[in-house]
């Protein structure tokens, strides 16, 4: 009667679902006033009205006695009816076909919200339920698993309804006599960054920047046998299978990837347009073997879906890709051993034709395994192995001024499908004298005449014995960008005795033709932050003779990096992709171990900030 009380009409509280405003007095009133609703169905989790999550008034709300009725423990869905009470209209849709209820639009956010608290609220401890969402609808209306649904459609409605001044007023209310808050009334984009999308959109529920797709294998007829074939998708392309079956249902007709076959089993779309921003997909594990499937997109692993319980229909949940343009989606056992699996509902959410392209990692060199495919100059270049390497165990070691002896040279790239190009690398200096320097040379030829773009010098840009890093930005020289691209670093000192030590050499563009977004006030790349002032002129060098970033390893890394500190107190980091978008945060003191399995193939910068505001960037290279 407080929490949900009519503003306009003390005397009256508002109900959840139908926005009517009536007497407060008048609960239940034999059948013809309003009860108290549980948005978590007390039957999901079998919690009933016990103390937690039962009597959790975050989730208890105000309802018409028969609207809450017709409601029942349906799972939360669009719907294709509305639902007519005898007092009238209601506002909300349910479905003859699917146990679902679609409430009113006005509080489709307010529901979202009550459903993503409980899930955080409820983790299993002290004899209560592990509540969970699950993104698609279960086969079994009557289940008492203490799930609910439907978590896709839940992130819509977080999205399309935000939070309004009665619900802000409701969290307040609660939180002065149960003595908690709902977070995400308070801080609605941890909802994406929990359960993923774009929270920085205010409304319309567009979690991406283009239109979602869909397969659900319609086309697809098999038997009870493994066969292998082809079928037309959803999405125009022609699909293909090999070593599926058709018996396995999860909504109507889906493949089943067969265990131990040959050829392996797999599943694999056409060319689609429009590029990827994520995926996801239904899975359910067909008999004993546990699941172990492997996901692609253009031949680049994103994901692996492990584990699972027979006949359990499981959402692999959103798969962040990030792919522009042309792309093709492979399902395929990931070994022999892997456990029969069927699949359905993939999803995918374009590129969109006007939406921005992140920069892309176009080629990393770190001769771990070699020259990498550069070419060794000659007698005064050589692959070096110890402490002067900025990362890992190897660099290359250029001395003297041998002319191209004494340089190392890039094979030939095709650059010429991307714009916004920055070429990084890590070098150390080892007695060069005051003034002898190393160069930077391009060529758009092959290798056939070379410009000269920059040329560091000891004194002047970098000083002995410390790590220093190079960033020049190919838009700020008059040069043309071709698919004959070469880069060349050549020491020109005096001695065998100058050294200068090459790591870590990078390269990242933006495709062309899609909208850049490097601003110079938002770009990670232009705005460097160390502890001395950055010199933003083009090509330019900072120097961290005065850093505490003791080390971040393995990098390149498959997933787990470790990061060091050579400072007291606690350091907050920031991992950014190169947009600067925020992926992940956090504080450390000393150290700490940083999982970036989930993160697609691609470069990013980590930065730390210390308690006195220092802070310093670190490129990332997932593999």
């Amino acid at each position: 009667k407080e929490t949900d009380m009519d503003p306009s009409n003390p005397s009256n509280v508002i109900l959840l679902y139908t926005g009517w405003s009536v007497d407060a007095d008048q609960e239940y009133n034999s059948g013809s006033g309003w009860t108290r609703e549980h948005v978590w169905a007390k039957s999901r989790g079998d919690f009933g009205t016990s103390m937690g999550a039962g009597t959790d008034t975050h989730h208890l709300r105000p309802a018409d006695v028969t609207v809450n009725s017709a409601r029942n423990n349906r799972w939360f869905d669009e719907a294709d009816f509305e639902y007519i009470d005898g007092d009238g209209p209601t506002g909300c849709y349910t479905s003859s076909s699917e146990w679902v209820w679609e409430p009113r639009p006005e509080v489709k956010g307010d529901v979202a919200r009550m459903l993503f608290y409980m899930v955080i609220r409820y983790e299993g401890t002290s004899g209560e339920p592990d509540l969970e969402l699950v993104d698609f609808i279960p086969s079994d209306n009557n289940t008492q698993d203490p799930i609910h649904s439907k978590l896709s459609t839940l992130l819509n409605w977080h999205l399309a309804d935000p939070v309004d001044d009665f619900e802000s007023n409701r969290n307040e209310v609660v939180y002065s006599f149960q003595g908690n808050r709902n977070p995400f009334i308070d801080n609605p984009s941890w909802v994406c960054d929990i359960w993923g999308g774009d929270c920085s959109s205010s409304g319309g529920g567009d979690q991406g920047g283009g239109e979602m797709a869909m397969e659900t294998f319609d086309n697809f007829s098999e038997g009870g046998s493994y066969q292998s074939g082809d079928f037309q998708g959803l999405d125009g392309s022609t699909w293909n299978y090999s070593s599926c079956r058709g018996d396995i249902a999860i909504n109507g007709s889906a493949p089943t990837l067969g265990k131990n076959r040959s050829p392996i089993a797999q599943v694999s779309s056409g060319v689609i347009s429009g590029g990827i921003e994520s995926l996801s997909f239904d899975y359910k594990q067909a008999f004993s073997t546990g699941v172990n499937l492997e996901v692609y997109v253009n031949n680049s692993l994103v994901a692996t879906v492990n584990g699972g319980t027979q006949n359990q229909i499981v959402s692999s949940g959103d798969i962040p890709v990030n792919i522009a343009g042309d792309f093709t989606l492979t399902f395929i056992q990931a070994s022999n051993s892997s456990g029969q699996v069927a699949i359905d509902n993939i999803e995918w959410t374009s590129m969109g034709g006007s939406s921005s392209s992140d920069p892309e990692l176009v080629e990393a060199y770190y001769f771990e395994d070699g020259f990498d495919g550069w070419t060794d100059g000659g007698g005064d270049c050589s692959r070096y192995g110890g402490s002067r390497s900025a990362e890992g165990t190897y660099s290359i070691k250029l001395r003297d001024n041998s002319g191209a002896s004494s340089s190392m040279t890039s094979p030939i790239l095709d650059l010429s499908n991307y714009q916004d190009l920055t070429l990084a690398f890590e070098f150390y200096s080892y007695s060069m004298e005051n003034g002898e320097d190393f160069l930077v040379k391009y060529s758009d030829d092959g290798g056939a005449s070379w410009t000269t773009l920059e040329n560091y010098a000891r004194g002047t840009d970098f000083s002995n014995n410390q790590f220093s890093e190079v960033e020049i930005n190919l838009n700020d020289y008059t040069i043309d960008v071709t698919d004959e691209v070469r880069f060349r670093i050549q020491c020109d000192a005096s001695s065998n005795a100058d050294h200068i030590y090459i790591d870590g050499v990078t390269l990242i563009g933006t495709p062309v033709g899609s909208n850049s977004n490097r601003e110079q006030a938002n770009d990670p790349f232009y705005v460097k932050l160390d502890y001395n002032e950055a010199v933003n002129k083009p090509g330019y060098v900072s120097n961290f003779e005065e850093s505490d970033l003791l080390g971040v390893y393995p990098n390149p890394t498959n997933g787990l990096l470790f990061v060091e500190m050579d400072r007291t107190g606690v350091q907050q980091y920031e991992l950014l992709d190169l947009r600067g978008n925020l992926l992940m945060q956090g504080t450390f003191e000393n150290s700490i171990q940083l999982n970036i399995e989930e993160l697609v193939s691609a470069m990013y910068i980590l930065k730390i900030t210390s308690s006195e505001g220092l802070q310093e960037l670190k490129r990332v290279v997932r593999k």
